[in-house]
């Protein structure tokens, strides 16, 4: 029988190298969301990179409102506490680059190639492997703090029926199980390299790479959001990091959330 253990956050501590993210790490073995503690750590003051990570949530968060399944010692769930200095309307660009990083610090520590399913899916094989909730906290019409929430499933076996056939873990596609710390100081020093590449040079660099690793864009998509559907081919970003829709009649239209589901490439039969 597989025994299993909570997280060794002593290890990360002393492996992590970054300058910020992960010098305050607040650890739980059961927590409610570490989005939320996140955001409470926040309004209390806490630095920039205060990182909040469990071994099970009881009520994790998904976009939309919805539920984040968070069974214990076998996934990762973290949050980061960011104070960027950046205008709010392109603080949706952190969420596409942290799934940047996600991607790659998957494929350098496993091989596996995960793609980005806009906005914030982690995908691989066509199944969903992780995602992104981003939350904004604004102090007048300035940034006084934003959370990353992150979960990722790791050495998960068994998914509840209703999403067993759309989810998938990275134990299900090796085989094996992985060292959930050494993913995680992978992760976080991705973030923080390419979130100081970006306060640097802007948004074109989290483009392009978002573009490379994006499974979305040239596809015929259906989006589906609160009291409307949109179909039409994916055909980029706009400035903000909005997701740009060609309808049949020639529209361009921009969605900043909503749930996509592909159709087919433009183009295949």
């Amino acid at each position: 029988m597989t025994v299993k253990k909570g997280l060794h956050t002593d290890q990360i501590i002393k492996s992590l190298r970054t300058r910020y993210i992960g010098k305050e790490l607040l650890y739980f073995k059961s927590i409610g969301s570490t989005n939320l503690e996140a955001s409470e750590a926040g309004h209390k003051g806490s630095p920039e990179g205060t990182l909040v990570i469990a071994d099970k949530q009881t009520h994790g968060k998904g976009r939309l409102g919805r539920s984040w399944i968070s069974p214990p010692f076998a996934n990762l769930y973290f949050s980061i506490l960011l104070r960027p200095r950046i205008s709010p309307l392109t603080a949706g660009w952190i969420n596409l680059l942290a799934s940047v990083s996600l991607v790659k610090s998957i494929q350098s520590s496993t091989g596996l190639v995960a793609d980005i399913k806009w906005p914030n899916d982690i995908m691989v094989n066509e199944k969903k492997l992780g995602g992104i909730l981003t939350e904004l906290y604004l102090k007048g019409d300035q940034i006084d703090y934003l959370v990353l929430g992150i979960g990722i499933n790791v050495n998960m076996s068994r998914f509840p029926a209703l999403i067993s056939e759309r989810a998938t873990s990275l134990k299900k596609e090796l085989k094996h199980d992985l060292h959930r710390e050494a993913l995680c100081i992978s992760i976080l020093e991705k973030i923080e390299e390419d979130l100081e590449l970006f306060y640097q040079k802007g948004p074109g660099t989290v483009l392009s790479e978002w573009e490379k690793h994006s499974n979305t864009l040239g596809k015929s998509v259906i989006v589906r959001q609160p009291g409307q559907t949109l179909s039409g081919k994916a055909i980029g970003l706009d400035s903000n990091g909005g997701l740009m829709v060609e309808t049949e009649d020639g529209a361009k239209v921009t969605v900043m959330a909503g749930d996509v589901i592909h159709l087919q490439t433009i183009g295949e039969t």
